[in-house]
């Protein structure tokens, strides 16, 4: 109907458009002649005048009575415009139909289509809408729409915490809970010009793309895995709450104020958060509790064994304990301080037999360190001290830094019994004088105390073998 009223007819006989009214021939097939030609009774071909005939419309008539006189081309250019806009879009609607505005093309489709007859017809009254049984999502969160993120999120899973502008500058799209730039983009490029299925594919080309396909489903597992990681742990919010404490480190000039940091080496949070990509945020703040509870205990331990030690066997005297060491460091200038520390302690005691330094100002750190701990234990009478407390040796393949070496440095520790930590420091220092040789820089002699002439030379003779420094 509407290609039979919108389209362009033109006169058989005399070849003019018809813009209006037009006569159409019944017995003669898709024939048509203008009001000019059918007065004069024009004839041509197999057509002749006497011929049954219809007048036909191009839509310009009107086919509801009101006071905006719309034609039937009108109408249908609205209907067609809704379809291909959508409803509420008035202004392109409004266009499409060229000669209206968007308030007469409302008001049209809502008096005629929708509360008109045509919708009475159509469409049940409301009363009847309301009866009709309405599907309930039971999964979705409260206030939860049709297209909530929700509805699509891993159970336990919180969406993002961030505000609008935040969400711009990160390009993230909080309905459909997505970013505009995925973590390796690219990934879809492995499969977009497969082409799956063909018949004349041979084993190889099959293989080649089955490959393709896994490659493509590891990659989005992988994209997948940092989504997760990403909104367990809240890391966009923490990113934004980093900068605004970066900007009020900002003084004005323009230079920045340094950052402090409670201590001079790593926390334990910032040793552990390799491990948060393997872990839930709850699993990973619960493994990060026990370890520092562990770290508090085995402190505490040291310190209950220095005071079982110094012959206190009650809680209330250590109390007294303190205060008389407090003030023996302040009369001695705290030098008995490191040696009172069970860190320190712990790293001044051998594990696998002797100490030994890489230079000659250790050992009198070491003698200043042992006079503090024996004035620190020059106590009021107290009662008798029970016997030294004795440590096990630390098997070697449970030592710090055993891991770090190769199978002939395990060898060689094992046979000098040499700590591997003790070993990685004096290989670290001749390394470095090595260097300082090269270069040509001056390189003061490094006086390898605590181990005898057999053993220096053994550990000598590995590293000249090696490559690592020159005899």
């Amino acid at each position: 109907m509407a290609a039979d009223t919108f389209g362009r007819f033109h006169c058989n006989y005399c070849q003019e458009n018809i813009n209006g009214l037009r006569i159409k021939c019944v017995e003669c097939e898709d024939f048509d002649l203008c009001l000019q030609c059918f007065a004069c009774g024009a004839e041509i071909g197999k057509h002749k005048n006497n011929h049954s005939y219809q007048f036909m419309d191009p839509g310009n008539f009107t086919v509801f009575n009101g006071e905006s006189s719309w034609t039937a081309k009108e109408d249908v250019r609205l209907l067609d415009a809704i379809e291909q806009y959508g409803y509420g879009n008035w202004v392109d609607i409004a266009k499409h139909i060229e000669r209206r505005t968007p308030d007469e093309a409302q008001e049209k489709f809502v008096t005629y289509f929708v509360n008109g007859v045509i919708g009475r017809q159509t469409m049940p009254p409301i009363s009847e809408l309301e009866r009709m049984p309405v599907a309930v999502d039971h999964t979705a969160a409260d206030g939860a729409g049709p297209l909530s993120p929700s509805l699509t999120m891993a159970p336990g899973m919180a969406p993002l915490q961030l505000e609008p502008e935040q969400a711009v500058q990160l390009g993230y799209m909080p309905l459909r809970d997505d970013f505009e730039r995925e973590y390796d983009n690219t990934c879809e490029t492995l499969v977009s010009q497969l082409n799956i299925g063909s018949v004349e594919d041979e084993d190889v080309d099959v293989a080649l793309k089955l490959a393709h396909v896994d490659m493509y489903v590891q990659r989005q597992r992988e994209r997948a895995r940092r989504k997760r990681v990403v909104r367990d742990y809240q890391l966009p919010a923490a990113f934004f709450e980093e900068l605004k404490k970066e900007a009020l480190l900002q003084v004005p000039g323009g230079a920045r104020m340094p950052r402090r940091r409670k201590d001079k080496g790593r926390t334990l949070a910032d040793r552990l958060r390799t491990l948060g990509q393997f872990l839930t945020r709850s699993e990973y703040q619960q493994f990060h509790d026990n370890l520092q509870a562990e770290k508090d205990l085995v402190y505490r331990i040291k310190e209950l064994m220095r005071y079982r030690r110094n012959g206190i066997t009650k809680i209330a005297d250590c109390v007294e304990f303190e205060r008389a060491r407090a003030r023996r460091n302040a009369e001695n200038g705290g030098e008995d301080k490191k040696a009172h520390d069970p860190d320190s302690r712990q790293a001044q005691a051998p594990l696998l037999g002797g100490s030994f330094s890489t230079s000659d100002s250790s050992s009198s750190s070491l003698s200043q360190a042992a006079a503090g701990l024996a004035a620190a234990e020059e106590l009021p009478p107290s009662p008798p001290s029970p016997p030294p407390y004795t440590v096990e040796p630390e098997p070697l393949n449970e030592s710090a830094g055993y891991h770090m070496l190769s199978k002939a440095e395990k060898r060689l520790c094992a046979r000098l019994r040499l700590r591997p930590a003790n070993y990685v420091a004096l290989k670290t220092g001749l390394l470095s004088d090595q260097l300082m040789r090269c270069r040509g820089d001056p390189v003061r002699p490094r006086a390898l105390t605590g181990l005898d002439k057999h053993h220096r030379k053994q550990i000598l003779s590995f590293l000249v073998t090696a490559g690592w420094i020159t005899a």
